[in-house]
């Protein structure tokens, strides 16, 4: 990789960790002010608008292959509206730590997932690893 790439990819990675470190304070904030469905369709339409400006400046096609739109689909109804539908109305009823526990759980569940379908080997180091960073 090239020092201009890792930079890039550096960049792109903390400001991916500051959103999603900020994203529980700021829905249980909006959760205050307005219903979870206006919440829930916010985010949705903010994202979408998001996701069209980084098509549009990103080179190459905007459209994935059209054999892949079935499966896009699919993942945007898991992503989008029960991904977060799910953390919307779980944070109105508790509070941001709990969400953001389970958040820092999915590599756990993941690399359990992928070594009980035999997609990986269960590694020592690895899991080590895990624990460190879920610890922090």
């Amino acid at each position: 990789m090239r020092p201009a790439s890792s930079a890039r990819v550096t960049v792109a990675l903390t400001l991916q960790t500051a959103i999603s470190a900020g994203t529980y304070l700021a829905v249980e904030r909006a959760l205050h002010e307005v219903s979870p469905g206006t919440v829930m369709l916010t985010r949705m339409v903010l994202s979408s608008v998001l996701f069209v400006f980084v098509l549009w400046v990103t080179p190459g096609p905007m459209l994935p292959p059209r054999s892949t739109w079935e499966r896009i689909a699919l993942l945007g109804l898991l992503c989008g509206p029960l991904n977060q539908g799910l953390l919307i109305f779980g944070l109105e009823r508790s509070v941001p730590a709990h969400g953001a526990l389970l958040y820092a759980l999915t590599p756990i569940g993941v690399y359990l997932l992928a070594v009980a379908r035999g997609r990986e080997r269960w590694q020592r180091m690895r899991s080590a690893g895990i624990v460190v960073a879920l610890v922090g």
